[in-house]
């Protein structure tokens, strides 16, 4: 098994609303033309709760497709069966393990890019297969026209087949095979499909906030930001969220514009694990009655955590932020008087 094949559109306009129509189920369809495929249905959204999801699975079960899967389709699920052995629960019998090389490939097609998981863990386990709009529907009104298949090859694929369409397909297959064999998994490094995935994973609330409050005339941009402060902003103005949930989800956004989160070009106040921490006098609180904030004194420096936001790989680092409450030597053995 080892990876999941994802198959997605390659242009989504929306990341909330469903587009389809580009063929992505044509590939599992057409493999389950020859291979002994389980299909499940993505549209049933109780599919994968169910603890009998995998019991028509055998060890001769070539691939397991999930079709058509929803925008919060939880690939958590199957984090465990896709670099490991495949528990099956069928009803009214005992439970059984297909071993690891005996498991079917798993195959998801979705209008959505996976939504829930952790960035790293649920990239190595994913392959993307993306499809352009060259077929599509057109139920908005975005095109002229529709445009399937049928209308270039004047026959519905698979059901029409004649001899001939047949010999030339599995001999596509082989070829296929062949690539295979040659140059093993080619991963796509292409910024527009990340950039769908991870927009699905942060979410539109933190997109459309993020977009607005960093900028370079603000100082939000290119300049030492307290983190607990960015945090409680983010709260006061779109809603609650975990310090871990906020630190990743401006990471990814980073990511998507381009940026570079905490570069490792500072010098100042870098720790070995990718954090800015530094000693301050002040800290900042927002007073509620006057709706602003100010800085507080510390009865002593205190260390605290600063993120960094960086534009552009050629931009200068900027430590006015970082230097600004910076303890002088007496500061650090006299408390500071409120």
């Amino acid at each position: 098994n080892s990876k999941v094949v994802w198959s997605m559109d390659y242009m989504m306009r929306d990341i909330n609303k469903s587009q389809g129509g580009t063929g992505k189920s044509l590939t599992p369809r057409g493999l389950k033309e020859v291979l002994p495929t389980e299909y499940l249905s993505g549209r049933d959204k109780g599919v994968l709760e169910n603890k009998h999801v995998f019991e028509n699975v055998s060890e001769y079960t070539d691939m397991l497709w999930l079709d058509d899967a929803g925008k919060d389709t939880n690939f958590d699920f199957f984090f465990g069966v896709v670099t490991g052995p495949m528990k099956k629960n069928p009803k009214g019998t005992k439970s059984e393990t297909i071993d690891f090389e005996d498991s079917p490939k798993i195959w998801i097609t979705s209008n959505f890019p996976p939504m829930k998981g952790d960035e790293d863990s649920t990239m190595r386990r994913i392959w993307f297969s993306a499809y352009s709009d060259f077929y599509h529907y057109n139920k908005s009104g975005e095109y002229r026209s529709e445009h399937k298949p049928e209308d270039d090859l004047e026959k519905q694929l698979f059901l029409d087949f004649n001899g001939k369409d047949w010999n030339n397909y599995l001999n596509f297959l082989a070829q296929c095979c062949k690539a295979y064999i040659k140059y093993g998994i080619v991963e796509s490094n292409d910024q527009t499909l990340i950039a769908n995935t991870f927009r699905n994973m942060i979410g539109p609330q933190f997109i459309d906030w993020a977009n607005v409050y960093f900028n370079e005339e603000d100082n939000t941009l290119d300049y030492f930001l307290p983190k607990i402060q960015l945090h409680e902003i983010y709260e006061l103005e779109v809603g609650e969220i975990t310090s871990n949930g906020f630190k990743t989800k401006l990471e990814l956004w980073c990511r998507i514009k381009m940026f570079n989160y905490n570069p490792k070009k500072i010098e100042n106040g870098m720790q070995a694990d990718g954090r800015i921490s530094a000693k301050q006098t002040h800290i900042p609180v927002f007073e509620r009655r006057e709706g602003k904030w100010e800085w507080k004194p510390l009865p002593i420096p205190t260390s605290k955590e600063f993120i960094y936001i960086q534009s552009h790989p050629d931009k200068d680092i900027n430590y006015e932020g970082l230097e600004k409450y910076k303890p002088k030597k007496d500061d650090e053995t006299k408390p500071t008087p409120f």
